[in-house]
């Protein structure tokens, strides 16, 4: 999901490289390939956008930011959830099994580990941490608290995807968990006029 949000807002200029895994959307890359373009290219600044399941999977690669001073911008998206999974689940048709998960405060795992780390859970904190994260001259690492309901909306929607998660919000009503339906419901309301 964080290829698709940064493929989506982020403003490339000249000069700015933008390294994802775009043909498979592999999960644990952006840190791995952020410490290797770091050192690749000591002089200019490396920020990865990190899902919480693809960190979690590489952890231990923290130790190597901190342990090299590595001076990678680490920026997690922490949903609780593996939300490509758990959005591919859906506009398939299936109501999303076994895609949450419990994560750490990954700010003070952070900060445990050797790094700069911050943990954000308010909007207004956003731009003061990624201005800290920045200044740091070692790894840091700050860890976005999102909506875990928010959906990636590709560039185009098909209409397969959308009987597809039309078919799974049904199947969760008719397993009586509407509730997670109007969560969905309610988080992406902020999305409907990018897709008309």
């Amino acid at each position: 999901m964080c290829n698709v949000w940064g493929a989506r807002y982020l403003a490339m200029t000249p000069g700015r490289r933008f390294l994802a895994s775009f043909g498979h959307g592999s999960m644990a890359n952006a840190m791995p390939q952020a410490i290797g373009a770091k050192l690749a290219a000591p002089n200019r600044q490396v920020v990865a956008l990190c899902g919480d399941g693809g960190l979690t999977m590489l952890m231990g690669e923290l130790l190597t930011a901190a342990g090299l001073d590595i001076s990678v911008k680490l920026m997690v998206f922490n949903n609780s959830t593996l939300g490509m999974v758990r959005a591919e689940m859906e506009v398939a048709g299936y109501p999303p099994f076994g895609t949450d998960v419990r994560n750490p405060d990954f700010g003070v795992l952070a900060q445990a580990v050797g790094l700069h780390g911050e943990r954000v859970e308010r909007a207004e904190d956003i731009r003061p941490a990624i201005e800290r994260a920045l200044a740091h001259e070692g790894p840091a690492l700050i860890d976005f608290v999102t909506d875990p309901r928010t959906l990636a909306m590709p560039p185009r929607t098909e209409a397969g995807q959308v009987r597809g998660m039309a078919l799974a919000m049904t199947k969760l009503v008719f397993s009586g968990d509407s509730a997670e339906v109007f969560e969905t419901i309610k988080s992406n309301l902020r999305s409907i006029p990018q897709v008309l």
